[in-house]
């Protein structure tokens, strides 16, 4: 009860967090039989979250095992079915632990359940697929030989995030080809060293769903080159989860356009950029101010504001728990892959108390049908503000004299930097 309950949380709280969620190849995913998804990792523990929250099958994990040192995250632990795994950091003594957890994932999976693992074995902020651990191979390879299944499914799984680091981005999510796993055992149950051989393959399927940029350098290139083209990549005005295979191909074609440039091509695409959002530094603002009509200007002013007028109330009631959620992953957070995650962490368990202590106060002074009506309309209001945030950014420099007199040199420099980055 607690994990469905946890997992439709979270939805909303994703739905606030980012502007859109695109997901691919849901079809892939079995809907009864036991299953490995094999997840690239970015993020810490967010990716787990993001996918336990939009496909229908429930989730077991493996998690770090120095998490179940904490005696107050043991119940939560428990009841969303994660299962520790050691690494070499954790000692010699708490490795030998892991035969017990390759046992409880065996059978977890031989009674007919869905597993999520990450086969990088470490989580890192970056754009491209790491090397793969063996631990996924033998997790496979060793519920065939020790539990018999008559069937083992292989979900190869992408994630790429514009940056989770800022509110009210993108994220893409791709659920690649089903693998079957004992066909490929069958035929090769012959070799010595399988577990060097399906990490191989496992790779080559990762690298098929994880969109991976080459120059790893130069990261924030990538990120600035995309929003200026976001609306030739990804021309989807609406907010929320949505599911469309070409934003995911397109997203492909235009970060491979950038991988086949030369080092040298990509700096110069990095100047390019950095002379065009010079002004104000806000690439949203700036594209707006030169290519919209003024009655396009006009409708996205009325859309502002509206979202504003209906979604300020929502904000103010939660202002005090999103302010200290972003300000202590600030401070606290030393490392990004774990800034997203725990803000989203702490805004979820501040949303929730705030909201108890709301719905109190509503039934003090209304009936609990209007303190229901009430409080379902407050959460409706901080969703609205999120898209007050999005319409806001647009407007940011629409009436910028020093972007305006300058509108035919801005447009001429995107045209250069569109040159460059065009998929067609």
């Amino acid at each position: 009860m607690f994990y469905k309950i946890l997992k439709i949380w979270a939805q909303l709280a994703f739905r606030l967090y980012f502007r859109r969620i695109f997901i691919q190849g849901k079809e892939n995913i079995p809907k009864k039989g036991p299953v490995i998804f094999l997840v690239n990792h970015p993020n810490s523990f967010l990716e787990a979250c993001i996918i336990a929250a939009y496909q229908h099958r429930d989730l077991h994990f493996l998690v770090r095992g120095d998490m179940f040192d904490k005696k107050w995250l043991l119940p939560i632990l428990k009841s969303t079915y994660q299962i520790p795994i050691f690494r070499f950091k954790d000692g010699f003594g708490k490795l030998r632990n892991n035969k017990s957890t390759f046992d409880q994932s065996f059978q977890v999976l031989s009674e007919g359940n869905a597993l999520l693992l990450f086969p990088e074995a470490s989580s890192m902020l970056v754009k491209y697929l790491r090397p793969l651990q063996k631990g996924a191979s033998r997790l496979a390879i060793g519920t065939l030989e020790e539990k018999n299944v008559d069937s083992l499914t292989i979900i190869p799984t992408g994630i790429y995030y514009i940056d989770p680091t800022i509110s009210r981005n993108d994220v893409y999510l791709k659920f690649g080809s089903p693998i079957d796993m004992k066909s490929w055992y069958d035929e090769n149950k012959h070799l010595e060293d399988k577990l060097t051989a399906l990490t191989a393959f496992f790779q080559e399927k990762m690298e098929a769903v994880v969109i991976s940029i080459s120059h790893i350098n130069n990261e924030k290139i990538y990120d600035q080159a995309f929003e200026i083209t976001e609306k030739e990549i990804s021309p989807y005005t609406n907010a929320g989860v949505l599911k469309n295979v070409n934003a995911f191909s397109n997203l492909v074609k235009f970060v491979t356009k950038l991988n086949q440039l030369s080092e040298r091509n990509i700096l110069e695409l990095g100047s390019l950029i950095s002379q065009y959002i010079k002004p104000v530094q806000n690439i949203k603002s700036i594209d707006a101010s030169i290519r919209f009509s003024l009655q396009s200007k006009l409708i996205i002013i009325f859309k502002t504001i509206f979202c504003f007028a209906i979604g300020i109330s929502g904000f103010l009631v939660y202002l005090i728990p999103l302010a200290f959620s972003k300000a202590f992953a600030k401070i606290k957070i030393k490392h990004l892959e774990f800034y997203a995650p725990v803000r989203l962490a702490i805004s979820m368990g501040t949303h929730l108390l705030t909201s108890i202590v709301v719905f109190l106060i509503l039934t003090c002074y209304f009936n609990i049908i209007e303190s229901l009506l009430l409080f379902i309309f407050i959460q409706f209001s901080l969703f609205v503000f999120g898209l007050f945030i999005d319409f806001a950014r647009y407007t940011k420099s629409f009436f910028d004299f020093e972007v305006l007199k300058s509108k035919n040199l801005a447009l001429e420099k995107r045209q250069n930097i569109l040159s460059i980055t065009n998929t067609e």
